[in-house]
């Protein structure tokens, strides 16, 4: 089994490859740790919407549970250069979450090895053709 080159505890799967980790990092790690607080964007990345950031802390602090229940964040590694391809808001909220009330949860982290860039929108595009707001880059 290869070692784990991420930060975060491995979660040991099945069935995997070289190229995909899953780790478990807690808020307290994804706020400490300045490889993943410079995550760099894919072109087909949204904006950060500071609203739904807002209203995702609110839902966490009524209801920290349902985190548990979309609580992937997937970063694609391409040539040591780490990409949020998926999570942004989750990874934001748990910054501030962490920061501003001094809330210590955690998320799995899904690391990808990727060849090239097109690779990273293929991804992309595979996590998002249901989202609506994400539609003009896909269909491009």
């Amino acid at each position: 089994m290869p070692r784990n080159p991420y930060p975060g505890k491995k979660i040991t799967l099945i069935n995997t490859s070289n190229d995909y980790f899953e780790t478990l990092i807690s808020f307290e790690q994804i706020y400490n740790n300045p490889k993943i607080n410079n995550l760099k964007k894919p072109v087909e990345q949204g904006y950060l919407d500071e609203n739904k950031v807002k209203e995702m802390i609110e839902e966490y602090k009524e209801n920290p549970l349902f985190l548990r229940f979309k609580n992937r964040v997937i970063i694609g590694n391409l040539n040591d250069t780490w990409y949020i391809v998926d999570g942004q808001h989750r990874l934001e909220m748990a910054r501030q979450i962490y920061q501003i009330d001094n809330i210590n949860d955690e998320l799995v982290f899904c690391w990808f090895t990727f060849n090239n860039e097109d690779d990273i929108r293929k991804l992309f595009n595979s996590i998002n053709k249901d989202s609506i707001k994400n539609n003009f880059y896909i269909n491009q």
